[in-house]
């Protein structure tokens, strides 16, 4: 007679919807949760026997960055008013949720916080750089930065007589 094998996964000691087979393509919201996987064998004429084996906590998954961030609209050196714009990187998973900080001198602008950013006179003699976050749920937040350069200083007109 045949023997019959059933499985079922379990996270927190709860089924998983999709989890009755001996593979199990973990979600990223398990992230943190126990994991678990309950295997019961029957046979006629036998005991039917269950055990559980606790796997332990799913760990985040890793948001990788593949190709780097940079900042464009600027040459070497940016002067003041010139609009400058990060230009993605390649990053997986793609649906990543992306957020900028700008940063002067290495103090943070704080209402400086989108993909682009206008360079001001206060930005003068300093170095500009940006750092993006990249977060998804389930997966461990990702920093990634890049330089703009150093700004251009003006040149004063002082008049010869």
């Amino acid at each position: 007679r045949a023997e019959r094998t059933r499985v079922r996964w379990l996270l927190d000691g709860r089924g998983v919807r999709a989890g009755r087979t001996t593979r199990l393509k973990v979600p990223p919201t398990a992230a943190g949760r126990r994991l678990s996987v309950r295997v019961t064998v029957s046979r006629a004429g036998y005991e039917t026997r269950t055990r559980t084996v606790r796997l332990g906590r799913v760990r985040a998954g890793e948001i990788v960055v593949r190709r780097a961030f940079r900042v464009t609209g600027a040459g070497s050196t940016p002067e003041v008013g010139e609009q400058l714009r990060v230009a993605p990187g390649r990053y997986s998973p793609r649906d990543a949720r992306l957020g900028y900080l700008w940063f002067r001198g290495g103090d943070p602008i704080v209402d400086a916080r989108g993909a682009t950013y206008v360079v001001r006179p206060e930005d003068a003699g300093h170095r500009l750089a940006v750092v993006v976050g990249l977060a998804r749920r389930g997966y461990a937040d990702e920093l990634t930065g890049a330089v703009a350069g150093v700004v251009a200083t003006a040149a004063l007109d002082v008049p010869t007589s």
